[in-house]
C-alpha cells in the first residue's frame, strides 16, 4: 500500500527469548530452549547463558513459540 509503515518491522539489535517451549513439526522440534535474534533473523536455538549478555532478554517460561503464528 502507498504510504503505509511496515506492520511488523525488523528490530535490530539482540534479543534473546528465554526458557520458551519450540514447536516445529516441520523439523520434528519440541523441547524447552532459548531462541537468540540478532537483527531480526534467528541466530541459535540451544540453552544460553544471560551473563554477560549485551542484548534484550525476554522471558517466555510458560509460553510456547511455534513458526507461523503470529
Amino acid at each position: 500500500m502507498k504510504g503505509s509503515k511496515d506492520i511488523f518491522p525488523v528490530r535490530l539489535g539482540k534479543l534473546l527469548l528465554r526458557g520458551a517451549r519450540i514447536f516445529d513439526p516441520v523439523i520434528n522440534l519440541d523441547k524447552l530452549a532459548d531462541i537468540l535474534i540478532i537483527n531480526g533473523k534467528i541466530e541459535k536455538i540451544e540453552n544460553i547463558q544471560t551473563s554477560g549478555f549485551d542484548g534484550e532478554v525476554l522471558e517466555c517460561k510458560g509460553k510456547v513459540i511455534i513458526p507461523g503464528l503470529i
